[in-house]
């Protein structure tokens, strides 16, 4: 049996930049934790990356997760800590949320936040975030290519609204018709495209469209928190459960249950999950508003229900192989009034970034009990991963994973 480690980075906005400080926090306390028992070397070339066995997101923590995952033919993530994924936003929140206090200079520079109501466009233009993330993981990368196992978030426009997921390798968790013989090639997106329709909450930001020369559908997605999915705890597991389990057709402690490929999966190992979360928030937003401002940016998509998720998977005591769950949450009402951000998590002002990175760091130092005790389960879990890798050369301790067998 070995020892997974899965994380769900939340979505909320700009206000994702107090989780930083969280995972950077931990971060920190993990390679303590290797140099308290001599691996220092291995502390000081440490990527975060190397931590997690599978990393989702929604939203800010659908950029999160990609900027820190392995790519191929990168020699190393763009981000290889929280910090420097902190420092980018920091440096960039501006260009995807222009922000201007005086109504005249809104009006001239950016009017689009004046007319939103009246024109029924989106507030923001999504060009200043594309093209950040077309940096971050190039513009001609696909889903296949990162080498590390994640899994994003958004919600598909449709007749319906419904939860998709989307993920490298063979892709699981997609709200379509069940086709296992082209499955990977239906989901290889452009993986920026991805990022962004997991980044595009309506009203905001507009719809993105997938493109993909294995399908004829048109496919159109905006933010996954508007399907249920801010926090993607659960779709991290099952995905978990679907790529380190094994196929059974037999009930055990470790089972859950794919009711649309008519599938059981058995989780042998145990799962270490880490949560990374911006505070509750309100469940999307109205239909109304997505209404307006889909239909204006989709042209011929029409939403015609309110949102809400699809629940393709049946767990049934999968959760037994959860072992350890850290759930950083922030609250933002616990943080003093002197530092705490201002609600709307589109403000990209000086004073409200900030605002975030202390609200973050002094949410940090009130979690650190449970930041060092997650530190140090995680520091062994990556010890035996150094040491299986060592035992076996040319083996990777996720083949090792992927090998193993549920103990009925």
């Amino acid at each position: 049996m070995g020892i997974i480690v899965t994380e769900s980075n939340q979505g909320g906005g700009l206000h994702g930049r107090m989780t930083v400080e969280l995972k950077q926090a931990f971060f920190n306390e993990v390679k303590e934790q290797l140099i308290k028992r001599d691996y220092k070397d291995e502390a000081d070339t440490l990527e975060y990356h190397n931590l997690i066995t599978l990393s989702a997101g929604t939203s800010f923590g659908a950029i999160s997760t990609i900027g820190m995952s392995q790519i191929a033919g990168q020699p190393n993530p763009y981000f290889t800590s929280p910090r420097e994924f902190g420092n980018f936003i920091d440096d960039n929140a501006h260009k995807i949320f222009p922000h201007n206090s005086n109504f005249f200079k809104k009006l001239f520079n950016n009017p689009r936040q004046i007319l939103s109501g009246i024109a029924g466009t989106t507030q923001y233009s999504n060009k200043p975030l594309r093209g950040l993330i077309e940096d971050v993981v190039g513009k001609n990368t696909h889903m296949a290519d990162i080498t590390d196992d994640v899994m994003l978030t958004m919600t598909r426009v449709h007749p319906d609204l419904d939860a998709m997921f989307a993920k490298s390798h063979v892709a699981r968790g997609e709200g379509t018709a069940w086709d296992a013989s082209d499955e990977a090639a239906r989901k290889n997106w452009l993986l920026s495209e991805v990022v962004l329709g997991s980044a595009s909450p309506t009203t905001y930001l507009p719809g993105v469209e997938l493109h993909n020369d294995a399908r004829e559908n048109r496919i159109v997605v905006v933010d996954g928190g508007q399907s249920g999915w801010n926090n993607p705890s659960i779709p991290a597991l099952t995905e978990a459960t679907f790529i380190y389990g094994k196929e059974t057709n037999e009930d055990s402690n470790c089972f859950i249950f794919d009711n649309r490929a008519h599938t059981g999966y058995a989780m042998p190992h145990d799962i270490i999950h880490l949560h990374w979360g911006t505070g509750d928030f309100d469940e999307g937003v109205s239909y109304k508003d997505a209404k307006k401002n889909t239909l204006i940016a989709m042209k011929d998509v029409i939403v015609s229900t309110s949102m809400q998720a699809v629940h393709r998977f049946s767990i049934r005591s999968g959760q037994q192989a959860v072992k350890d769950y850290f759930n950083f949450d922030i609250n933002i009402g616990d943080v003093p009034k002197d530092i705490r951000p201002k609600d709307a998590f589109t403000l990209s002002s000086k004073d409200q970034m900030h605002r975030l990175s202390e609200a973050g760091m002094h949410a940090a130092a009130q979690m650190h009990g449970q930041i060092k005790e997650a530190a140090s389960l995680v520091a062994n879990a990556y010890i035996e991963k150094i040491e299986y890798e060592k035992s076996h050369p040319g083996t990777s301790y996720k083949d090792y994973l992927k090998a193993d067998t549920c103990e009925i």
